[in-house]
Formats: structure tokens, sequence, C-alpha cells
């Protein structure tokens, strides 16, 4: 068997197969229950019960099984049935004396000669301590006897048939009086008698009970000459683990009386969980002491009622995930769909009604495929029953279905607390604040296995501020438990979170897409009023969710560094640079444009480019003690880190490689940071309205890509263009334009923000050489370009859409020197000196350093101990102690180490070197002068 069939409609309740068993996936189990069976009736013992019992979970499809071996047993002798013709062509694994495999008819040969009575299934929800399995089992029988005596059609039978017809009821008299004496309570017991009496007829009701089976077969099944014919009675008993207080007393009813060589039990359960309760049973009968071994007790207590060998296991979900799954509109009607794998109908459905993307890892099943028959056949049917993904607006019920399904049903599997976390997560809509909300409880799991870092405290301390805590962080903390050794309740757990990420990215893309003015929000006067903090009013919703990075990484961690040990990746390079020799005269330029001389605008426009490049990648300004810590965030600072403007007086930016993936969240705010260059009213284009407009700019290539790859891809049949051949964009075609780069752009999923990750830190360069860095770079977003994930088809195209970001090639080109558009070329030696324009140990001497702190190196000869070069540092110069912490002073200098001046003026040189490098106090006013003065 290698295909699954699933049919509409059966999503729900008892499923009974009548025909096709070889097919069915419980082909082996039917296997294994008629051979146990057909073993049960060559074999009848009236000391132990004859049981079958079908084991597993909630929702593995045991009383869908059970029932349906009851419908084949009931069959089995007719030669027509498709019982007989399943068990005749069935070819078993174990081989006869010639050398052929041995058929199942030939190991059956009991069970084929034998007439099945069936009893209706009992359920043993409705026991209690009046309502009990013993009385159900004499009340169907009767009931089934009255019903065929008052029968008309049976008048005259039943006038030949006077005594068969009064010896049946004399048994049942003899039984229920038998169960009258057992079931009188104690309480009403007086006389010592009594109790003898009911001890006597606790032994005579299994008698009686065998007694009364075998009129009542006798009864009813008689062979062509008038004997009895061979049969058994066949009572079937549904989830007696269910009931949890009556589970034991049901069980010894069962192992006392219910003992027949002619009576057949079916019974569905789950062997653990009775184990449990019947444990839970003989522990109340014990208490207050606990010392006596009940969970083995119970356990050989089950084993021996029903023995292993006649225990029919019910196949786990996984174990057949990678069949192939067959989707039919009825049984015996047309097929609809088919599918590689049980895996891969789920995740795939789920996108073709949703467009949210899951995926399953290679080898591997992604967790939201249920684990258990009856989730997976709801959440297939669930899926089935939608229309296909059209649009947002058409389709937005199918995702509201499914994130309900997923909020409310999916995470019953999660343990309580996390079910409440969970809760807590997916009902708060600031979108600010999601991310600290998680980092906590990552924070709390990375505790529980003691494996916090100082850069993890870093991203989880309590006073940070939750607009400065990112997607980025979320990921690494994520990251960081995956890579643990975790238990599988923080795996699902994990799971979901990326989940969640995953629906609010793309819910809040689809806003920034699909309704206007929400991609570049502006602030006005008019519409709606909403409370709004000034520095978030021209942010956009999923600019506020990301909160200004997917990814957290630590230098060098993505890039190699240079030979000189400077980080390429994330690194501070000189602002005041980038201002002196591109920004300082582009926005004059940019007004004089239309006059410019061909020569003048090349160079104007090749300088533009590198401006738009740093506006990309730029993470944050940072302050001149800050300028070794970027990749501390100041998470705690109350100013947003990523919404900060730039001005003529920033000294140092923060150059971020993966930088580009959220700043084209908004381009328009990306380039308006810089904000000498925005567009005031009344005046010329500004910095990011000149972008737009010209389609030689790095904004323009961007989009210029992303229509190559969508035109290329819209017509696999065709050549394929490249952007010179693509038409030119009016300006009422530059919205939609700006659409599809977010579209290809903006990362709106956990898989695919984890893949990336994943791919570029597999991929890791070395080359190590200083004047190799623009070809680093250029490497780099090529090899994120090239991993190539794929969505599933789509039902429109019948393809799948390839993830690759190709708005990515437009910074590909300028750091080879190529233009987007025609064929010039361009210096990148501009770029790649403000890049590289980190600050300079090589420039400072050691006299330099002395002359600096003379007053402190005048106050030794030799060496001095840690503790005090500190204090010594805290009195003469406490601005300049002030610029570190203390927890990097203790680092620099313990307490009892001695230091020699040689190696003080080293440590400082190489720590602090900006600080000397700077041409006095008034030249950088930056962005976080307010932060120094803290």
């Amino acid at each position: 068997m290698k295909t699954i069939k699933f049919y509409r409609g059966e999503e729900n309740g008892i499923v009974v197969e009548h025909d096709s068993y070889e097919d069915s996936i419980f082909r082996d189990q039917y296997v294994k229950a008629l051979l146990t069976v057909n073993r049960v009736l060559a074999q009848p013992g009236d000391l132990e019960p004859g049981i079958v019992a079908f084991c597993g979970d909630r929702g593995e499809g045991k009383s869908s099984c059970m029932e349906t071996v009851a419908e084949m047993l009931k069959e089995c002798h007719k030669q027509d049935s498709a019982a007989r013709r399943f068990i005749g062509g069935h070819k078993l694994p174990e081989r006869g004396e010639d050398g052929h495999r041995l058929t199942m008819e030939s190991q059956c040969g009991e069970l084929l000669g034998t007439h099945i009575e069936e009893l209706k299934l009992i359920d043993p929800a409705f026991f209690d301590h009046t309502h009990n399995v013993l009385e159900l089992v004499l009340g169907q029988m009767y009931e089934h006897f009255l019903t065929y005596t008052n029968d008309p059609k049976h008048k005259e039978e039943m006038k030949t048939r006077r005594e068969d017809k009064e010896n049946l009821m004399a048994c049942f008299h003899d039984a229920k009086l038998c169960w009258s004496r057992i079931s009188k309570g104690t309480e009403d017991r007086y006389d010592p008698l009594e109790e003898l009496d009911s001890l006597a007829a606790g032994l005579a009701m299994r008698k009686h009970m065998a007694g009364l089976i075998k009129e009542y077969l006798k009864f009813f099944h008689k062979d062509q000459n008038g004997q009895p014919a061979k049969s058994v009675l066949m009572v079937k008993i549904d989830d007696l683990d269910l009931n949890i207080n009556e589970a034991y007393v049901m069980a010894e009813q069962i192992r006392k009386y219910l003992v027949s060589p002619q009576l057949l039990l079916l019974i569905s359960l789950n062997a653990s969980q009775m184990v449990d309760v019947i444990a839970n049973y003989l522990d109340r009968l014990t208490a207050p002491s606990k010392d006596l071994g009940t969970q083995q007790m119970a356990t050989k207590y089950v084993t021996k009622l029903i023995p292993l060998e006649m225990r029919v296991i019910m196949p786990k979900m996984y174990d057949l995930c990678n069949m192939g799954l067959e989707v039919y509109d009825k049984r015996g009607g047309r097929q609809e769909q088919a599918f590689h794998s049980v895996k891969e109908a789920v995740v795939k459905l789920t996108y073709d009604k949703t467009r949210f993307l899951f995926y399953n890892s290679k080898g591997g099943i992604s967790p939201l495929v249920p684990n258990n028959l009856r989730s997976l056949r709801h959440l297939v049917g669930m899926l089935l029953s939608m229309t296909d993904f059209t649009k947002n607006e058409e389709s937005i019920s199918n995702k509201n279905a499914f994130r309900s399904y997923f909020y409310q049903t999916w995470t019953r599997q999660l343990k309580k607390s996390d079910q409440e976390f969970a809760a807590l997560l997916v009902k708060g809509d600031d979108a600010t604040s999601v991310n600290k909300l998680v980092v906590s409880y990552l924070k709390a799991q990375i505790d529980k296995l003691k494996g916090s870092t100082s850069f993890i405290d870093d991203i989880s301390n309590p006073v940070n501020y939750s607009y400065n805590v990112s997607v980025g962080d979320v990921f690494y903390m994520i990251n960081y438990l995956e890579r643990s050794n975790v238990e599988e309740d923080l795996k699902q757990m994990l799971f979901f979170i990326k989940s969640f990420y995953s629906m609010r990215l793309y819910e809040y893309y689809d806003v920034i897409t699909e309704q206007e003015g929400e991609l570049s929000p502006e602030a006005t006067l008019q519409g709606e009023v909403y409370k709004s903090d000034a520095w978030f009013k021209r942010t956009n919703m999923l600019q506020r969710f990301v909160n200004g990075s997917y990814f957290t990484y630590t230098p060098a961690d993505l890039l190699p560094p240079t030979a000189e040990r400077r980080n390429r990746d994330l690194k501070s390079y000189r602002g005041n640079m980038l201002y002196k020799e591109i920004l300082s005269t582009l926005k004059d330029d940019m007004n004089r444009y239309d006059e410019m001389e061909d020569g003048e605008r090349l160079a104007f426009e090749q300088r533009f480019r590198i401006a738009e490049f740093f506006a990309f990648t730029v993470k944050k300004a940072v302050s001149r003690r800050k300028v070794e810590s970027v990749d501390r965030l100041r998470r705690d600072y109350s100013e947003p880190f990523h919404l900060t403007d730039f001005n003529t007086n920033t000294f140092y930016l923060v150059f971020d490689v993966m930088a580009p993936f959220y700043n084209i969240v908004n381009p328009k705010y990306t380039y308006e940071r810089f904000a000498y260059l925005r567009k005031v009213e009344g005046s010329c284009k500004g910095f990011y309205e000149f972008a737009l407009s010209h389609d030689w700019s790095l904004l323009r290539s961007m989009i210029d890509h992303v229509r190559v790859k969508d035109h290329n891809e819209a017509h696999p049949d065709q050549s394929a263009i490249g952007i010179n051949d693509l038409p030119a964009l009016n300006s009422a075609d530059l919205e939609e334009a700006l659409k599809r780069l977010s579209s290809n752009a903006c990362i709106r999923n956990g898989e695919v923000l984890s893949a990336v990750m994943e791919a570029i830190q597999s991929r890791r360069d070395n080359w190590h050489n200083r004047k190799d860095s623009l070809k680093v770079l250029h490497t780099f977003y090529g090899n994120i370009i090239n991993s190539e994930m794929r969505t599933y088809d789509n039902i429109d195209t019948e393809r799948p859409y390839v993830i690759r970001f190709v708005f990515l090639e437009a910074i590909r080109d300028l750091l080879n020197g190529r233009r987007t558009r025609g064929q010039a070329s361009d210096d990148m030696t501009l770029l790649a000196a403000i890049y590289n324009s980190d600050y300079n140990t090589d420039s400072i001497s050691d006299e330099d350093i002395l002359s600096e702190y003379h007053r402190f190196f005048n106050g030794f000869k030799t060496s001095k101990k840690g503790k005090m070069v500190k204090a010594d540092f805290a009195r003469l110069y406490p601005d300049f102690y002030k610029m570190s912490e203390e927890s990097s002073w203790d680092e620099w200098f313990k307490d009892d180490d001695s230091y020699n001046k040689a190696t003080i003026i080293k440590t400082l040189r190489d720590r602090f070197t900006q600080y000397m490098s700077q041409t006095g106090a008034g030249e950088a006013n930056d962005i976080d002068e307010a932060e120094d003065e803290e």
C-alpha cells in the first residue's frame, strides 16, 4: 500500500469500511485482528475472556478499525462478501513448507466456519454505579430476543419453538436473579448467610452467563438440519479507559463474568491510560499508603487481562505521512486531487487556501501535520472545504478559519503553561510590544537550560524598551534554543512562535501593500484620529512589528573579518566622511541636475547611488564611545535606535550587511532618515522623490530587477528579457511597482527568515584582504539570491513561486561598478573608502597616549594594580571613564592583577582609539550626545 484515500464527508465520526480493505490505511490492523480472532475461536477457554483489543491514542482510528473488523467478521462466512475476498486474496509474510507465502485464508479456517452474532456497540461513558457492562450485555441480548419473538413474521415459527423459547427465558431469569444477588448493597445485608449467598452468586454468575450465551446462540443459529450452528456472540466495547471512575469495575466484570468459549470481546482502549486509571483506583483504595507499587500492579493487571499478543496496535499518523494521498468526492466517486505524500498535502493545502507557508524538512515532518488520524481528517477536511486562494479580500475568511484552528485547536497539544502564553500572545494587537513579550518567554527557557550569554542577557534585559526589541532578536534566541538539545514540548512551542510570526508578518505585509497610504504613512490632521507617538508617525505596521531588524547576530558571524581583524558585516564607519564626500552637495546637485553636462551628470549619478547604498545599509547612528560595540544596541535607551534621523554632525554610522531587508520595508522613511535631504514644502524633490523619479537610481534598479523576474516567470515559454528590454514606467505605475518591490523584498514568513540565516552562515567566504571587501559583499548578496527557496505550485499557474530576493541584484551591480541601465561603469573607490573608514589605531602612538593621560602615568613608576588603575582614571578623567560600562573596565583591568605601563597603553590604544582620534570636543555633535550625558 503506497496511497491513502481520503473521502470527503468522512471527517467526523466512526467510519466503517465495507470494501477495498487492501487499500485501507488499516490493512495491517485488519489482518492482525482477523488472525487474532481466529486464534481465539480455535482455542476457546472458559477461564479467561476472549478479548481482541484495539490499542492507540485518542483519534488514531481505534473505533473505526474495530467497527470495520466487526463488519468483516459478520460477513466472513459468506463466499461472495468483500471480507471473504480480502481474506482469500491477501498473502502473509510467512511461507509454507512449499516455500510459497501463506494466504490468510489458510490461517483463518476456524473463523470462516463460524457465524458471528453481534450486539450493539457499548459506550462506557454512560456507565455509573447503577449502569454497568454486564447489565447492558444482558439488556441487549434480551431486547434482541423480544424483538425477534414478537415480530409477526416469526409468529408461526414461535408456535413450534415453545420449548426453545422457554429454555432461553429461564437462562435470562437465572442470570438476572444471580446478578441481583451480587449487586445488592452490603448495607442491606444483616444476615451473614446473605453474605455467603452473595459470594456463591458471584461464583455462579460466570456459569449462568456462559449457559445463557450458549442457549442464546442455539436459539438464533441452526444449520440446515435444525441443529445448532457453530456460532459466537460478539460484544464490542468502545474506549474502555475513558470512564475514569468505573473503568476498573468494568474490567473486573469482564474478567469475572464475561468468560465463555462462545463469547468474543472486541475492545478499544488506550492501554497506558487504562494502566493509569486502574493505578489511580488502587491508590484511592490504599490511601494514605503510597508504597504498595500500584502502578506496577496495574500494569500486570492490564497485561493479564489483555495479553500483548491479543492487541491490535493502531498506526501512528507520522508512520503514514510519507504515503501518497488521493482525495475523492465520496466513496466510489471521482478523484479530485492527488499529493505525493500526506505531509505534503497538509502544507500545500494550507498554502493553496491561505498563502500561509509551512515547510516539511527533508526526511522530517512539519509539526503542523497532526499526529493522529482524527485531527488529520478534520484539518484536511477543513482545508478542502475552502475555496482556492485568489486575493486577500476574497479569501480573508480562509485565513481567519485557519488562524482560529491553529490558535485554538492546534495549541491544545502544548503544555498548559505554554497554552496560556500562546493565548496571551495572539490576543495582543500592539505591533511594537510583541517581541519583548516573546523574548521574555524565550529567556526563561534558556535560563532553565543554564545556557544564557551576555549577548542574550542584553537582548532580554527587563528594562529594555519594547520598540527596541526586534524580530531579529526573537529569532536569534529561537535559533539559540533550537541548537540545544531541547525537550519535545519546547520544540512544539518554538514552532508555534515561528508560525505566529509567519502569520503576523504576512498580515502586516498585506496591510502595507493593499491599503492605500500604508506603505509610507504620513502624519495628517484629517481622517480618523489615532494615538500616535512622534517617533512612529511615519512608520508602517510592518516596520513597527519588525522593530529595526530581521536579523540579529554578532560581528564576524556572517562575513570574514579583514586580516587586521576589522569586521565587515556589522561595523561602524565615519558618517562625517559620508557627509563630506557625498551628501554635503547632494541636495544642491539634485536641484541643478537638469543643467549638468554629461560628464558631471554621470559623476553625480555615481555619488547619488553610493548615497542610496549607504541609506539602505545603515542600521543606526552610534556615539563615539560606542563605536567598538556596534552589536550593543542600547535597547534600554528611550529613543528607538532604528528610527533616529541623521544630521550633518552625525560622526559614526553602523553598517549592517542585512539592513536592506529591514530598510526596504519603508523605502521613503529609509531615505528621509537623512533629515537634511528631506523634501520640504515648496522645494524641489527630496532624496527619496529624486531616486523614485530617475530610472538609473539604486531604488529604481531594485524595482527593475523585480519587474524582470515577474515578467520572465509569467512568460516561461518566451525568451527571457533583461532590464533594458523593459518598457518605461510612468508615474502612475510607480505605486504598483513599489508594491511589487515589497512583495519581492519583504520577508513575511518565519521559515523563510530562518532559512535565509542558515543559508548565508553555511556559505561563509574566506577572503580576508581588505581590498576585497566590496567583492565579499557582492558574493554575499549573490549567495542570498541564489538560495532560491520555493513555494508550492500555485493553482492558477501550476508553477511554484521562487523566492529570490532579486532586489539585491541592484546592490550587486553597484558593488561591481555596473550600472543597471546602459553600459557605463562606475569607479567604486569612493564607496570602498567610506565603507572602510573605521577608526585607525595605526595613527595613535604611545607618546600620544602618555601625553593625553600624563597625570595618570606620572602617578607610578613600573606597574599598578587593576583596582587602582580604575580608581585613578575615574578620579582624574571622569568624563573619559564614564564613556564605558563598569563591567568593561572590570574586564580590561582585574582588581588584583598588576599592569605595567606598556600593557595599559596597549589596552587604551586598542579599546579607545576613536576617542583620541577626534579633532576637538565640538566636532562631532552626533545623535547620541544625550546618551553621553547620562
